[in-house]
């Protein structure tokens, strides 16, 4: 008997060696030996338990390399201009108060 189709589709939230590279749009060599490297700059590692990589992880790393979102405090390393923007308090920047 046939298994059942599921009534919906999904893409897989974590991600193998090659999906990275694919995903990065590189080699899957290209990416075992600039890996180190990525790593040091703060790219996410893969889930020591299950093996495999966050593509959320891994889109943050990206947002935040490109400027897009400001650095976390355990990445506040990462090159891009929002590390040297002031903190902004949510609480004044939604009500407007100085």
């Amino acid at each position: 008997m046939a298994r059942p189709k599921p009534k919906f589709t999904f893409s897989p939230r974590l991600m193998t060696a090659l999906d990275v590279a694919t995903y990065l749009n590189r080699s899957e060599q290209w990416f075992a030996h600039k890996r180190p490297q990525m790593e040091v700059a703060g790219f996410p590692r893969p889930d020591p338990l299950l093996g495999l990589y966050d593509q959320r992880a891994i889109d943050r790393w990206l947002d935040q390399r490109s400027g897009l979102v400001a650095a976390s405090p355990a990445n506040d390393s990462a090159p891009g201009p929002m590390n040297d923007a002031p903190a902004v308090d949510p609480f004044k920047a939604a009500f407007g108060k100085q």
